[in-house]
Order: C-alpha cells, then structure tokens, then sequence
C-alpha cells in the first residue's frame, strides 16, 4: 500500500472515530514512524478508552442515583 493510501486509510478511521485534532497529529507521527498497522492501534485504543470512560461516568451517575437523598 502506497503511503498516500496510507494517510487516506488512517484519515477514515480517525473520522469515523471522531477525535480532536491531537489525536490526528499523535496517530500521523505513529503513521510515519511506524507504520499504518500501529496508527490503526492507537486509534483502536483512543476509542476503547473513550467507550470505558462513558460506561465509568454512566456507573457513577447509576449509583448516585439510587442513593437516597
């Protein structure tokens, strides 16, 4: 895959995934200097993270919600 293809392949990912432009110059660098396969990975891991901190948030305010006021 040409490095062009590359850039277009990340670009998707990282819009469908819908981060900030910080993650756009973090997984660019991992993309240059370490391929595709890593970019791709740390796009993965932002979305995870991002999945983990909206279920934490969600079980904070389930159990606020059921303490007595």
């Amino acid at each position: 895959m040409t490095k062009r293809r590359e850039a277009r392949v990340l670009a998707k990912a990282l819009q469908a995934a819908q981060l900030s432009g910080a993650h756009w110059g973090a997984a660019g660098i991992l993309l240059a200097e370490r391929g595709l396969q890593s970019a791709l990975e740390f796009v993965a891991k932002c979305v995870d993270n991002r999945a983990a901190e909206a279920q934490s948030g969600a079980d904070h305010e389930s159990k606020q919600d059921e303490q007595p006021t």
